[in-house]
């Protein structure tokens, strides 16, 4: 152990020592804000010793933040086992084979594909993990040099002695270290271990082997397995101690450190508990870091018998299941049984006897304290006076609580063999949530009044001295005969008494309270000995001044009594930092409060202010230094906590919605829908009184479910405030947003995944002659438009926007699921979901997992079966009918299906297909182009070139023309298969684009006729700027980019279906040499071998049905996409080279006979066919398109 940490200590000198060198960014992680305090923490006689102690906690803190985000939010694409980066994210065994790792990476294509994707994708994430290690590394390297530098004595006249009698110096030198502990536990416990190295190797290879990375040797040895399994709660032998000591502390600073903590009562807890049996609890706060500490001195665990029976008898006899930061508990008697020592002192102290012993004790305390609650608890008891008179015990009942209900929530938890038993003699979970609950709101009806108090302290003095000197005036002028209450005779010298006391209450003065207090107390007992004189026992009208004065004299005492420690003691013993983590196993109870009493949201709103107290200590250190990572830091623990509320009170919006399907139900299936005439005699028929009166029941739960939690005020949880009506709001889109998603997830299964049978749904639709896939998205729209109604039907009893929240929801879900699937056909910047700008933590939208191997979710599998529905080898467009049809001449997919898709997705989901296709197009066409790049250079390029060598010049027919093209058709027909089958899907895609997009620009006509107008006005209006910069470019300037307009106007458009995805740019194509359009003609020839022209039809149809499947049409709008890509110049040579071939064909052609003078060969007419579709989807003029083609071939070609 000395050999390791002699050479630990060399590496951190050199790794310090080329620290500055380190070039990361830290910025991206918010754990490098820490690097901000390093030169500050170890800036020597620039700041305190105890100050540079207290900015190490800060340091920590924030860093414990980071790593429990980091935790919380590791990618399931990265810590995944079964995820597709798995086979390029190594663990340690990486470094043993490095080369061969490498080498095999490269060499493998598929591979290296996948780690640049895994690079571009989260390389980012990579380098915020590896901030993260780093910061925890360089923490503890600064403060064993701080730990150094005070030893050796560089802080002036600051010695460790000095530092750890100071009260502060003692708290922040113990917390520093704790919490470096404590970060190493959160490693290890929120971090599966392959995950952690995997980040780490996967940094360094994205940083580059070659390259010098600071802390590189600490960072693996940080991050390396310790044998530690968070999920089983298994543990080697020597954990955690082993793994401590890869970053020691100094040995003298420990046992320094410990030694106070055994003795001291670090925090002053214990005046706060009076009761000698709270002492545990007064205690338990060093309790946690002092069992953290003691793995730094395995020693006192294993061999300090005497210490460890000191430790425990102080600290743990009663406590032994211990809370120590960040939500994590310990128990003792099971995390200590491998230490000697430790063990021994456990057994000793925690016996089942006096382990059942406690329990019963807090079993029995428990409802004592509900009975003591509910007196206190009473409307009108807790009044200023009540509470001043008796404010010993309510403390009592406060303190008591408090220790019973930390003790049951703790030891709860407990799994010892020996006590585990015992647990069953345990409050019951609703006493627990009772004894919290009511606990929670005396602590807060008491705060209320002690604040009160002391802002209020000096007025209150002042107004009770004021009506107790007017009422001694009042009986001295009665007694004087100047002012009677009643007859009375005159008594000069109880007239002169009570002058005297008027003058002595005028005398109080509120400053000086000692003196006062005497005074007050000599003049109640004087007013309480004048009572007894004849002349005023029975004047009742005098006794009652008197009892008045008494009143408010001992008011007065009363009040000069209150100070801050009363306040200071409630936030003392109320607080509930352990329970973080702790209350979760209770959720289920305070939800069923909730639903038996919706109002009950009022009570829990004191315990949730109950539970801020978790914010208290990570943030105490961070804002006495100042730091700017308080904002982080105080963000991340409010989110916690915000959660945690937003679990609990989660249930009313799952009641209302359970509610909400009951009135679905109802509306949907029971209620006849009301015609606009009816004749009096089937009045009676659509009344239905039991269906509404259901209906109403329905609804008025519904409402008290709402007005439950909108009666809970506005409180702030740390930096975030809860707003009622926000919170139901949120509360409702999540199980909108939760309904929604399933239903599209369970409804748009197709094939042989769905639920509902489909095969029986196909049989059925084929007895029917109906379609079954418009069958499937005419249920989904029934059911859709249900929930929607119900939805607005309730809208105005939950005080909430129904359709606006419908709409903004759907749509959300609609679009996170489109950006989701949109991630299949791109390999780097892909949206992860925490990235996505419409997934949210207080509204998240559900992950599914995919049920194909093909899509991710509901919108890919909806994209796949409209793509299988108007499969090209299965069907035709007919574009005078806008739609699909079989061989057998019947419709499968037309304007009727995009209005059912309108229906079931809404116009979000149609822009949403259309943009899947888009990526669909891009990524077909990249591939497509690239690979046929390289063919073009090869022997496919040399048959190509050998045909336009054969065919110059285009103008004329030259001699063999035919032999020629025949020649590159055999040639080359084999080499088009890939670019066929990527042509038939793009061209299928484009039709479908251009038909959903007229779905969309229909909707928005009718639905938002004056948005469609300013729509197409302003795409007019910048599109006439653009054509006049080309005209003019010397004098019209191009339109500004950075203008915002531009942007949205597209965005608007794109959504509206307002474009033309035959003449949009799907990627950029460098400068070629290549003839592309030379190479589409060559394809072209290869394809009109195969079709006629079907005059009939008016289209090109197969030759040979069963040889070739594929529709021409889906091919020339394929061709025409791939040469808007390039240059014009490919369009021109394209259509010149068609020219020539039809030329050629023409020429060629010998009429049969006199009398059937037919000059078109089959071929010749396809290609004209072929051309004039060409011209159509590709905005070729047909005067443009003629010049290339003999003089009236177009108005011959087709004439019967």
């Amino acid at each position: 152990t000395r050999k390791r940490a002699e050479e630990r200590r060399e590496r951190r000198e050199r790794s310090t020592a080329r620290a500055s060198a380190r070039t990361g960014d830290a910025a991206n992680a918010r754990a490098s804000a820490n690097a901000n305090a390093n030169a500050n923490a170890t800036a020597g006689t620039s700041r305190t010793a105890t100050r540079s102690a207290c900015a190490f906690v800060a340091r920590a803190q924030a860093l414990a933040a980071e790593l429990l985000r980091l935790g919380e939010n590791a990618p399931r694409a990265l810590s995944r086992e079964d995820s597709k980066f798995a086979r390029v994210l190594f663990d340690y065994e990486y470094f043993d084979a490095r080369e061969r790792a490498e080498d095999a990476a490269a060499r493998d294509g598929s591979t290296y594909e996948l780690d640049e994707e895994v690079r571009g994708s989260y390389g980012h994430v990579f380098e915020r993990y590896w901030n993260a290690f780093d910061a925890v590394v360089r923490w503890h390297q600064d403060f064993v040099r701080f730990a150094e530098d005070v030893a050796e004595g560089t802080y002036v006249s600051e010695t460790w002695e000095k530092i750890l009698s100071d009260e502060d110096g003692r708290q922040y030198v113990c917390e520093a270290i704790a919490m470096f502990g404590v970060i190493l536990k959160i490693l290890d416990a929120k971090f599966d271990w392959r995950f952690r190295e995997r980040m780490v190797v996967a940094y360094y290879r994205m940083r580059g082997a070659s390259e010098d990375i600071a802390n590189a040797d600490e960072i693996v040895t940080l991050c390396a397995r310790t044998g530690y399994d968070a999920a089983r709660k298994t543990r080697p032998e020597g954990y955690p101690e082993l793994y401590f000591a890869r970053f020691e502390m100094p040995e003298w600073l420990i046992s320094m450190v410990i030694g106070r903590l055994r003795t001291d009562d670090v925090y002053n807890h214990a005046p706060h508990y009076p009761n000698p049996d709270h002492r545990s609890t007064a205690l338990a706060a060093q309790g946690g870091l002092l069992y953290i500490i003691l793995y730094w001195a395995p020693k006192i665990l294993n061999r300090g018998t005497s210490a460890m029976r000191e430790i425990v008898d102080r600290h743990y006899a009663d406590n032994w299941v211990v809370a120590y930061g960040a939500g994590l508990t310990v128990d003792l008697l099971t995390e200590w049984e491998p230490y000697e020592a430790a063990s021994t002192a456990m057994r000793n102290a925690v016996t089942p006897k006096a382990a059942r012993e406690l329990i019963d004790n807090a079993s029995t305390r428990v409802g004592e304290l509900k009975t003591a609650f509910k007196t206190y608890l009473t409307e009108g008891v807790l009044t200023e006076e009540f509470v001043l008179s008796n404010e010993k015990v309510l403390m009592n009942v406060v303190r008591d609580a408090n220790v019973v209900a930390r003790f049951v929530l703790l030891h709860n938890l407990t799994t010892h063999k020996s006590v585990s038993s015992l647990v069953s003699y345990m409050p019951s979970k609703e006493n627990i949530i009772d004894l919290l609950l009511d606990c929670a709101e005396l602590e807060n009806e008491l705060k209320k009044i002690y604040t009160s108090l002391l802002s209020g302290k000096h007025e209150l003095w002042e107004k009770c001295k004021h009506e107790a000197g007017e009422r001694m005036k009042e009986l001295s002028a009665y007694f004087g005969g100047t002012a009677g209450l009643s007859r009375n005779a005159k008594d000069e010298n109880l007239r002169l008494w009570f002058a005297n006391l008027s003058v002595e209450v005028e005398r109080l003065s509120y400053d000086d309270a000692v003196a006062a207090g005497r005074t007050i107390q000599e003049l109640e007992t004087a007013l309480t000995e004048v009572e007894q004189f004849h002349q005023i026992v029975d004047n009742i009208h005098a006794k009652q001044y008197l009892l008045d004065s008494r009143g408010y004299l001992g008011k007065m005492m009363m009040t000069s009594n209150v100070a801050d420690s009363a306040l200071n003691t409630l936030t003392i013993v109320s607080d509930a930092a352990y329970a973080w983590r702790v209350l979760d196993p209770y959720t289920e109870q305070l939800q069923q409060r909730i639903r038996k009493d919706p109002f009950a949201v009022r009570k829990l709103r004191f315990t949730f202010l109950k539970l801020k107290s978790i914010l208290e200590m990570p943030l105490l250190r961070i804002s006495q230094m100042e730091s700017p990572d308080i904002y982080s830091v105080s963000e991340y623990y409010s989110s916690q906590l915000v959660s945690y509320v937003r679990s609990v009170v989660e249930v009313v919006p799952i009641s209302m919605f359970e509610i909400l399907n009951e009135i679905i139900g109802v509306q949907t299936n029971a209620l006849k829908e009301l015609p606009t005439k009816l004749e009096k005699t089937a009045l009676s028929d659509y009344a239905q009184p039991a269906e509404r009166a259901q209906l109403s029941k329905a609804t008025y739960e519904i409402s008290i479910f709402a007005q439950g939690i909108l009666a809970m005020e506005r409180t702030f949880m740390g930096v975030i405030e809860l707003d009622p009506k926000q919170l139901l709001e949120e509360g409702i889109r999540k199980q909108l947003v939760k309904q929604i998603t399933e239903t599209f997830h369970t409804a748009l299964v197709f094939g042989d995944g769905a639920k509902d049978a489909l095969g029986w749904n196909n049989f059925v639709a084929a007895m029917m002659k109906t379609n079954p896939f418009e069958d499937r998205l005419n249920s989904l729209a029934n059911r859709i438009e249900g929930f929607r109604r119900s939805f607005e039907y309730i809208q105005d009893y939950v005080n909430i926007y129904g359709l606006q929240v419908w709409q903004e929801e759907t749509n959300r879900v609609v679009s996170y699921h489109v950006e989701q699937e949109c991630n299949s056909f791109i390999k780097r910047k892909q949206v992860n979901d925490w990235e996505s700008e419409f997934q949210s933590v207080a509204i998240p939208i559900p992950d599914y997992p995919a049920l194909d191997g093909e899509s991710k979710n509901f919108m890919g599998r909806l994209l796949r079966e409209l793509m299988r529905q108007t499969d090209p080898k299965t069907t035709r467009y007919v574009s005078p009918h806008s739609g699909w049809f079989d061989t057998e001449g019947s419709e499968v997919v037309g304007i009727r299906t995009f209005s059912l898709l309108t229906s079931a997705v809404g116009n979000v989901g149609l822009a949403g297909l259309d943009r899947l296709l888009s990526f669909m197009v891009t990524q077909k066409l990249q591939m497509c182009i690239e690979s046929y790049s390289e063919r073009l250079r090869g022997d496919l390029g040399a048959t190509i070139r050998a045909l336009d060598n054969a065919l110059r010049p285009l103008g004329s027919v030259p001699e063999g023309s035919i032999e020629a093209y025949e020649q590159a058709i055999r040639a080359s027909s084999s080499a088009w298969d890939d670019m066929l089958a990527a042509f038939a899907t793009i061209g299928q895609a484009q039709l479908l684009r251009r038909q959903l997009n007229a779905e969309l620009v229909a909707n928005i006509r009718i639905d938002s006729h004056t948005l469609s107008r300013a729509l197409d006005t302003a795409n007019k209006a910048i599109l006439t700027d653009i054509r006049s910069h080309y005209k003019s470019p010397d004098t019209v300037p191009y339109p500004d980019e950075a203008n915002a307009i531009v942007p949205k106007l597209s965005a608007y458009l794109s959504a509206s279906g307002m474009q033309n995805p035959l003449r949009q740019i799907y990627c950029t194509v460098a400068a070629v040499d290549d003839d592309w359009g030379l190479a589409a003609f060559v394809f072209t020839l290869t394809q009109l071998e195969l079709y006629r022209f079907d005059d009939v039809a008016s289209t090109l149809v197969p030759i040979n049905q069963s040889v070739t499947k594929i529709d021409a049409h889906v091919l020339i709008l394929a061709v025409s996409t791939t040469l808007r890509q390039f240059h014009t110049d490919q369009t021109t040579s394209y259509l010149s080279h068609l020219g020539a071939f039809a030329r050629a064909e023409i020429s060629a052609r010998r009429p049969s006979s006199s009398s059937s003078p037919d000059v078109f060969a089959p071929r010749a007419r396809a290609s004209i066919a072929w051309a004039r579709a060409f011209a159509t989807a590709h905005d070729v003029n047909l005067t443009v398109l003629a010049s290339f083609f003999p003089p009236f071939v177009f108005s011959h070609a087709f004439v019967a």
